[in-house]
């Protein structure tokens, strides 16, 4: 098999996080690299060096790679007698709790379109354990080309993805020496290692669990903090206790759980179980400790509009305007990141929104202005000390949250009352409360 060397070109399919920030890094590393994406306006700002969304120096290293000759961008993957890698990273979304294979299976007729002898094709996308397999029997449908696959699952966390890549093992999986080692020789051209599995099943299902162990440890630690709110006790109280001085595993932060990846891998994972017959399965599905931390953190944005209907029930103010402002739409404040996809935040601007508290406004600080009302959230600029809100809700830990927070109190009036819910504990209460100020903490042991 040839050396990465000997490859004329790598594609990359999907322009989305996964496939960008990897076309950014391949491309440092000196590799000719063609990224392609089906949406022709991403292509167009591409090409100028604009990304579609957020990422640390990402920008910077999308120009470079367009300065140096070593990237370049298409709408349509075309035929060629290159000798080339694909690598496949479109998006996978859930519809409902099951994946959408739908870009999967369009990537599927194209490779068996474009593939030469010798390919190499690597998957990067998350997919159901299993379904490696099926796609490799699927393109060589296609095609009477012999062509080399692994499963190369992408573990990098927002924000910090450019230097993840760097820095992180990558994960290779194939039956067949020759694809593992093919694969093995090309990350190695820009991370300091790789570990190999002997099967597809075996990369997928490291990659599922790699995001499971996360969901279920912040599924652990929500559930703390609901029953700290029975027990009327702090929460952050107990976390630092199971923690200081303390050798072994002790309680996460508490908090939303939510973007494009931790609220669907443990969907996908247990989408993988049903395809596997026997009749204890749907008892072990309805017992799984998997499914059930997914569940507690899926209930938090109902926590958190049940908090908001009880205190308006508290003050008599069900009825009449309220004006609610959202802090912090993006899935989580740290690493910061723009990214809105599968936010808690958005669950709960539209639920209070449903339930006739229609004056809910919002604000972040890298979803920009134009994002925020496009996606139908009714974003406010980022001066709004003179709007006068009577909630605030804080649902992510960005460093600037605070800081806002804190510069609005200022501009409070004496008299008017407001309402901070905060859900990740990301405001200092002690250091902020003037008494027309109520705080209330998820997880905390005060009462509205």
């Amino acid at each position: 098999m040839a050396k990465p060397e000997l490859f004329d070109e790598v594609v990359i399919l999907g322009m989305g996080f996964v496939g960008l920030t990897l076309a950014a890094v391949v491309a440092e590393a000196g590799h000719r690299v063609l990224g392609v994406d089906t949406n022709s306006e991403t292509i167009s700002n591409l090409n100028v060096g604009r990304a579609s969304f957020y990422e640390p120096n990402l920008e910077i290293q999308i120009n470079n790679g367009l300065t140096s000759g070593n990237l370049r961008f298409e709408p349509i993957l075309a035929a060629s007698q290159k000798k080339r890698i694909f690598i496949v990273s479109v998006g996978t979304p859930l519809k409902g709790n099951q994946l959408d294979s739908g870009a999967i299976t369009s990537i599927i007729s194209t490779l068996g379109e474009c593939i030469q002898e010798g390919d190499l094709v690597l998957l990067r996308s998350t997919i159901p354990v299993g379904l490696t397999r099926k796609i490799k029997g699927a393109i060589s449908s296609k095609t009477e080309k012999n062509f080399l696959l692994a499963m190369c699952p992408e573990r990098t966390l927002e924000g910090s993805a450019l230097e993840e890549l760097r820095v992180l093992p990558q994960i290779v999986g194939a039956p067949d020496q020759i694809s593992r080692e093919a694969a093995r020789d090309f990350f190695l051209t820009f991370a300091p290692k790789v570990v190999q599995v002997d099967s597809y099943e075996a990369a997928e299902l490291a990659k599922l669990s790699s995001n499971i162990a996360r969901d279920v440890r912040f599924g652990l630690a929500n559930e703390i903090a609901l029953a700290c709110e029975r027990f009327r006790i702090n929460f952050e109280d107990v976390r630092i206790a199971t923690i200081e001085d303390y050798p072994r595993d002790g309680l996460a932060r508490l908090g939303p759980v939510a973007g494009p990846c931790l609220e669907k891998d443990s969907w996908i994972f247990l989408e993988s179980l049903h395809r596997f017959e026997g009749d204890d399965i749907e008892a072990h599905l309805e017992s799984s400790i998997i499914k059930s931390a997914r569940l507690v953190n899926e209930s938090l944005a109902g926590w958190a509009i049940s908090n908001v209907n009880h205190y308006l029930t508290l003050k008599g103010r069900n009825t009449g305007p309220v004006r609610i402002l959202h802090l912090g739409m993006a899935f989580k404040g740290n690493p910061p990141t723009n990214d809105l996809r599968g936010s808690d935040a958005i669950k709960v601007f539209n639920g209070l929104t449903s339930n006739g508290l229609n004056h809910n406004y919002s604000w972040d600080a890298e979803v920009s202005f134009e994002e925020l009302n496009q996606a139908g959230l009714n974003p406010v600029h980022k001066d709004f000390s003179q709007v006068d809100f009577d909630i605030i809700i804080v649902h992510n830990n960005h460093s600037l949250n605070k800081k806002k927070v804190s510069e609005y109190i200022d501009f409070k009036k004496p008299g008017d009352e407001l309402y901070i819910l905060d859900l990740c504990n990301a405001i200092e209460a002690k250091k902020l409360l003037p008494s027309n100020v109520i705080y209330r903490a998820f997880g905390a042991a005060q009462n509205a």
